[in-house]
């Protein structure tokens, strides 16, 4: 053929589904095969849940920050007014810093917790096994498969292979006595009783 490649699951899981056999025709990303997909929904709803409790730390360490903010403003003007001691000025200002630092902490959180859950939707996503090929939007052939609906796939592993048989190289053994009628880009027909026409 003129290109051939494999298509693999990117995810490990028991192979639900297998919607294509040898010698069907397939499209540039059709969907050809399904992988479970409960464990991988789990950890979409666990990761986005983790999200939510992140969020919300977040909004408390804001919030806790606006209010050592005005505690350490009130102080200073205090302070000035010679009204507060220098000491309570120093306390009001670190703890004005503690709910800073606690602010960037809640939101690095949120921010592995937003990457966790791409990934988690990036893999959930995995479980639909398509077929996906640089070039043409044209057909291409289902050569072989690999495996069976009900097997354990590992990452990697193999599910079945590609072709492009619209335009293919053959090797036709000829005997001697006809190789002087063989000239370079002379056309011959090819018959095949796979593809009839």
């Amino acid at each position: 053929p003129k290109s051939q490649f494999v298509v693999t699951s990117n995810v490990s899981g028991r192979l639900e589904r297998l919607f294509v056999s040898i010698g069907d025709r397939v499209k540039q990303h059709q969907v050809i095969a399904k992988i479970d997909a409960e464990l991988f929904q789990q950890q979409v709803e666990r990761a986005q849940a983790d999200l939510d409790v992140a969020n919300a730390n977040l909004a408390e360490a804001e919030s806790a920050l606006f209010a050592a903010e005005r505690e350490f403003e009130r102080s200073k003007t205090l302070s000035q007014d010679n009204i507060l001691s220098q000491s309570k000025l120093d306390a009001a200002e670190a703890a004005y810093h503690a709910a800073a630092a606690r602010v960037k902490v809640a939101s690095a959180t949120v921010a592995s917790r937003e990457s966790a859950l791409k990934t988690a939707q990036l893999n959930l996503s995995y479980t639909s096994v398509k077929a996906t090929w640089n070039g043409d939007k044209g057909e291409r052939v289902i050569a072989e498969r690999f495996a069976d609906e009900g097997a354990l796939l590992k990452a990697n592993d193999q599910i079945v292979s590609v072709v492009d048989i619209g335009s293919i190289i053959c090797v036709i053994h000829m005997i001697e006595r006809d190789y002087f009628r063989v000239k370079p880009g002379q056309r011959a027909a090819v018959i095949t009783d796979a593809f009839p026409g």
